[in-house]
């Protein structure tokens, strides 16, 4: 069973949550500025709460610092034999511990890593970047982000090897990725963005999903043991989710599935309108697909619920594509607002029943900002 949780523990982001409605109503409207201003607002409050967090706040968070203090205190040459953690990630941490040894300045840098580049994501390829930076909190991203923090880094190189895909820049795209795969060693697997780029999205794509779920759904055990064996992963990635934590993977693609869709459905009704679907709708459709195939599988095991974790941040934007093809107003609204409650709710449930599949609740802050300010006035 869960903490004792009163909504009142979770008001950080409640609040977030209310600025980014209404900076939303407010800014993201009309022209490109007003809505780079919005992103750069609550993307800029997202990174700072996220920053500025105790080590008590994510189930992960207190591992990660004292790692990056003994990461610190080893020499160069014995960094990669020391530790379980990926190059990147060792790096990151050696270079900041020269700046100062305080594990705060991990969560900072960590924090702008994550948010920063998702920001970008969202500003530049979302149709409704209030709806998109809405679901990211509420659909629990922001504070699974707040968790795995390496898988977190992963993915925001991801999207940035993402926009040098969609510019047509291969060599870039597979650095990028290369650098993601140095925080988090399933990151590798994104290779696969490359040919869905490539490929279109109709009936037969569907078709072979249907198919790939099936023979994945069946032989996921053995699925699971292959690419554990080959990350070297047995014991942390090859686990069998069970109790809560599997009605938690459950509620998590039920939520998917029902999101997804919704979603897919208006791409469909763009097409039944002699709309043709542009290159980075059908990729969505990809994305939403994946998302769904990696959900339903993570209710079993643990290693595809963190590959899910990469089709997350592509499905918060698809999602706002397909409603384009909404022709009516009212209907374009009600949908919005239906998403954005069913988000608000997930997030309020999860809060208050199941607060330790996150530990992000209560919020507690872990800068000394009174200390701060003696120093400054002396």
């Amino acid at each position: 069973m869960g903490k004792n949780v009163q909504v009142r523990d979770m008001a950080i982001y409640i609040f977030e949550m209310t600025i980014i409605a209404l900076f939303g109503a407010i800014l993201c409207r009309e022209t490109e500025k007003r809505t780079k201003l919005y992103i750069t607002l609550c993307f800029f409050m997202l990174t700072f709460v996220a920053g500025i967090r105790s080590v008590n706040v994510g189930v992960d968070t207190e591992q990660f610092c004292r790692a990056y203090q003994m990461i610190g205190m080893t020499p160069w040459n014995n960094l990669l034999s020391s530790f379980r953690y990926e190059w990147a990630f060792l790096l990151l941490c050696k270079v900041l511990n020269y700046i100062s040894v305080n594990p705060q300045l991990l969560l900072i840098v960590s924090s702008i890593l994550i948010n920063a580049p998702l920001g970008v994501f969202i500003f530049r390829n979302s149709s409704s970047a209030a709806l998109s930076s809405f679901l990211y909190v509420g659909l629990g991203l922001y504070a699974s982000n707040m968790n795995i923090m390496r898988e977190a880094i992963a993915v925001s190189f991801v999207l940035i090897a993402f926009e040098m895909l969609k510019v047509n820049r291969s060599l870039l795209f597979f650095l990028f990725v290369g650098i993601a795969s140095g925080f988090h060693q399933t990151a590798p697997f994104l290779v696969i963005l490359w040919p869905l780029w490539r490929l279109g999205f109709n009936r037969k794509s569907i078709l072979v999903y249907v198919t790939l779920f099936i023979v994945s759904f069946i032989f996921a055990y053995q699925i699971s043991n292959l690419i554990a064996s080959l990350l070297g992963r047995e014991q942390l990635y090859n686990s069998v989710f069970t109790g809560s934590n599997y009605f938690g993977a459950l509620f998590k693609a039920l939520l998917a599935l029902f999101i997804a869709v919704i979603v897919l459905n208006y791409f469909r009704v763009g097409q039944r309108g002699g709309i043709q679907l542009s290159k980075i709708d059908q990729f969505y459709c990809h994305m939403l697909m994946l998302w769904i195939l990696f959900s339903i599988l993570g209710m079993q095991i643990q290693i595809f619920s963190r590959l899910c974790m990469y089709f997350n941040v592509f499905a918060i934007v698809g999602i706002t594509c397909a409603l384009r093809f909404i022709e009516n107003a009212g209907e374009r609204v009600f949908i919005m607002l239906l998403l954005g409650v069913v988000a608000l709710s997930y997030f309020i449930i999860v809060g208050l029943f199941r607060p330790e599949w996150q530990g992000v609740i209560p919020y507690e802050v872990g800068v000394d900002f009174s200390g701060c300010i003696s120093l400054i006035i002396r």
